[in-house]
C-alpha cells in the first residue's frame, strides 16, 4: 500500500512540477455578416431545384412537399424569370449541373422565409413548403430556337 502511495505522490509531484501551459485564447465569434434584402416587393417567393425533386405536386392538403433549409442551400427568387435566368447562367457557366430544372413557389414572402447570403443572393432561412411547380411554356426565339418563359 506505501508502495503504491508513494508512486501516487511522485505522479502529482511531477505534475507539479511541468511547466504551466499558457491559457489559450479564444478567438470571439464574428457576427455574421448581414447583407440587404431585395429591393423590390418579395411577396411570393420562387426556390429552384432538379426536376427529379418533386415529381408530381398533389393538390392532397394531406400531402406536404417541406424544403429544409438545415438539410440543403435553396436559392430564392422574387420571380420565376429571375430563377430561369439563375439557371440559364448558371448551367452555361458550369456553376449548376446541366439537367432538368424546375423552378417551384413556396410557402410565404422573402421577410417571413428568406435571407441574404451574399448582395444579390438570396436563400431560403426557414423551413416551407411547395406551393406549386412554375409551368413554363416554349416558345420560338428570333433564331428560330425554342426558348422558355416562367408563367407564375
Amino acid at each position: 500500500m506505501r508502495k503504491i502511495l508513494a508512486v501516487c505522490l511522485l505522479a502529482l509531484g511531477l505534475g507539479a512540477c511541468a511547466p504551466a501551459k499558457q491559457p489559450q485564447l479564444i478567438e470571439p465569434a464574428q457576427p455574421e455578416q448581414t447583407y440587404p434584402g431585395p429591393e423590390e416587393p418579395c411577396d411570393k417567393v420562387y426556390a429552384i431545384a432538379p426536376g427529379s425533386f418533386i415529381m408530381e405536386l398533389t393538390p392532397d392538403p394531406e400531402y406536404e412537399v417541406v424544403l429544409e433549409p438545415s438539410v440543403a442551400e435553396f436559392r430564392i427568387f422574387c420571380t420565376p424569370e429571375a430563377a430561369r435566368a439563375y439557371i440559364n447562367k448558371g448551367m452555361a457557366s458550369g456553376a449548376l449541373q446541366k439537367g432538368d430544372w424546375r423552378i417551384y413557389q413556396v410557402q410565404g414572402s422573402y421577410s417571413e422565409i428568406g435571407k441574404a447570403k451574399a448582395p444579390g443572393e438570396y436563400i431560403l432561412a426557414k423551413q416551407t413548403t411547395l406551393v406549386d411547380w412554375v409551368r413554363e411554356e416554349p416558345q420560338t426565339s428570333s433564331k428560330g430556337r425554342r426558348a422558355s418563359k416562367a408563367k407564375p
